[in-house]
């Protein structure tokens, strides 16, 4: 009797195994495709924010060159502060780097505008060609 007790125990043993073992496995390759994919998103939810903020440094450079430096400067301001918003939430790396060099004209570029100073526009040009040529060099 005691036999059959530690032969049935050990059948259910095993059969708990033959199902377990496949949907740990499972699972596991789940997971780490879940994980990669939340990475690519990460990645494109990046890439689509810098190519909104190189659309705005666009559109300001537009403004800027038109001399409506009242519309150029509110939206400086709003890019720029957009852009300070999205860098805190970044971890220290080579995308917050992008942005923090960016935002170090910022209030040259603003005092410029305010001042309707031409000289403004080449330096919004600047931003938008060192941006662009990031996203170059990234392959992207």
């Amino acid at each position: 009797m005691k036999f059959k007790l530690v032969g049935v125990l050990a059948l259910v043993i095993a059969a708990f195994l033959a199902g377990f073992v496949p949907q740990y496995q499972k699972v596991n390759s789940v997971e780490k495709e879940a994980a990669s994919l939340r990475e690519d998103l990460r990645i494109s939810r990046h890439e689509a924010q810098m190519g909104d903020f190189r659309n705005r440094l666009a559109l300001l450079q537009g403004e800027a060159n038109k001399s409506n430096y009242a519309s150029a400067g509110e939206l400086a301001t709003g890019l720029f502060t957009e852009m300070r918003s999205y860098a805190n939430g970044l971890p220290d790396g080579d995308d917050r780097k992008q942005i923090e060099s960016v935002l170090a004209a910022r209030d040259s570029i603003i005092a410029g505008l305010a001042k309707a100073d031409p000289t403004t526009s080449p330096q919004i040009y600047d931003l938008f060609i060192k941006l662009q040529a990031q996203r170059n060099l990234r392959g992207r």
